[in-house]
């Protein structure tokens, strides 16, 4: 089955192993890691490596995102819909667009109602979660690799009629 679709911008693949340099370049920046709990720093070749290795066998469910044929981020939806993005292309809408196919594509086969979040400070991230219809449902503490500390993280939830109301 081929799940690489896109968008207007945008091309959604599977990871490849091809891609860790430049996932290591990519996320190696502080300023992506401290927003991804899980997300140590500094991030390294070997680290890109281990990751693929993990979601190389998850399918359509993890998604290399690509502008002009180069790697610029990730977005997922499993238990929570997760994404980052190189600094290079942020201010630009393509996170908005590219949660935007996710949850289209995720609403199109189930009813389940989409979790996200973002960690307290984290505007830009607050910003594409609120464009998309998300609204809260509670807070947490998380520990963020990066930081080495914990983190509040703002708890999110997005209704398939709330997002099929919202044109």
């Amino acid at each position: 089955m081929n799940v690489a679709f896109t968008t207007d911008r945008l091309r959604f693949r599977l990871f490849r192993r091809a891609d860790a340099p430049r996932l290591a370049e990519l996320v190696n920046d502080i300023e992506i890691a401290r927003w991804i709990g899980p997300m140590p720093h500094p991030y390294t070749l070997e680290m890109a490596h281990e990751y693929l290795d993990q979601v190389l066998d998850q399918e359509d469910n993890i998604f290399a995102l690509e502008a002009q044929g180069d790697l610029v981020g990730a977005i997922a939806i499993a238990k929570q819909m997760g994404f980052w993005l190189a600094r290079a292309q942020w201010g630009r809408g393509l996170m908005t667009e590219a949660a935007t196919a996710m949850i289209d594509r995720h609403f199109a086969v189930t009813d389940r109602s989409v979790m996200s979040g973002y960690h307290d400070g984290n505007a830009a991230s607050a910003q594409v979660h609120a464009k998309l219809g998300f609204v809260p449902a509670g807070t947490s503490d998380v520990f963020s690799q990066a930081l080495g500390r914990d983190v509040v993280k703002h708890e999110l939830v997005l209704h398939k009629d709330i997002w099929r109301a919202r044109v």
